[in-house]
């Protein structure tokens, strides 16, 4: 966990960023993997994402977090992460970052600027395809996510630069 001293409910934390899991290996009980039908998702544009992964199981149980390291391997197994932002991937995260939005909405509607993050990475997406409409539409949104000064220029900086 990113996160450890996030504990207990942390629903709304897992949907909000890369919180709770990214390279650490999640242990899951089985009844919760079952309750989910599935591991991972293919229609998210990051196939195999942990984070999606444990943000669903994250809204139907409690998690903790193990201090000690317990694994020391790490395989990608040609998976794309989600730091990738070449060309070749921002359609991708883009996909990424609506579903989130789009699954989780009542967390966000509730709490804007929970959704600061998905916002920012849309529209830093959008300004580097060079779709200036669709990323000023996600900067308007992300006046309104309690953004950092850096975080609503760093849009601009990405938009004049490409």
């Amino acid at each position: 966990m990113h996160k450890p001293t996030a504990t207990g409910d942390v629903s709304q934390i897992a949907v909000t960023g890369p919180n709770i899991c990214g390279t650490p290996t999640l242990m899951v009980r089985r009844h919760v993997i079952e309750e989910l039908g599935c591991i991972y998702r293919d229609d998210i544009g990051l196939q195999g994402s942990d984070w999606e992964f444990s943000a669903r199981v994250c809204q139907i149980t409690k998690v903790g977090n193990v201090e000690e390291s317990l694994v020391n391997v790490y395989v990608n197994h040609g998976k794309e992460q989600l730091t990738l932002t070449n060309a070749k991937h921002l359609d991708n995260l883009i996909i990424f970052h609506k579903i989130f939005l789009k699954t989780y909405h009542t967390v966000f509607e509730s709490n804007p600027a929970l959704a600061k993050y998905h916002v920012y990475s849309i529209c830093i997406a959008y300004f580097k395809k060079k779709e200036i409409r669709n990323g000023l539409k996600y900067y308007r949104q992300l006046l309104l996510t309690k953004a950092t000064i850096k975080e609503l220029l760093i849009p601009l900086y990405v938009l004049l630069k490409e």
